[in-house]
């Protein structure tokens, strides 16, 4: 039954592969139209693209950006950088936290 739900959807997106004339719908990527997000960015240390983002959601927001924005930008990032980051390896480190989290995977 899913496989019969899967071709219909592709069907309908894509056109009937069997038929040469069928009008085919474009997919189009999410990078394409979404912007970085500011958080991503900053942890990235990428301050000028983010402050180019949030002026850009605030312009679309009907919103002024405030003056004081890079100062606060590098004060997050000054904060973040003395902030330890924990990879997905650390949901392996310990046994018990390996369990839970193919548990979580899985069901």
């Amino acid at each position: 039954m899913r496989t019969r739900t899967v071709d219909r959807i592709r069907t309908i997106a894509l056109g009937d592969p069997s038929d040469p004339k069928a009008r085919k719908v474009p997919l189009y990527h999410g990078g394409l139209v979404l912007p970085e997000s500011p958080r991503w960015l900053l942890s990235r240390n990428r301050l000028d693209r983010c402050s180019k983002v949030l002026e850009n959601i605030a312009s679309k927001n009907g919103r002024k950006v405030p003056e004081s924005l890079q100062e606060t930008l590098q004060a997050i990032v000054a904060t973040q950088s003395t902030e330890t980051n924990f990879g997905a390896v650390q949901l392996f480190k310990y046994r018990v936290m390996a369990i839970r989290t193919l548990l979580l995977t899985v069901c």
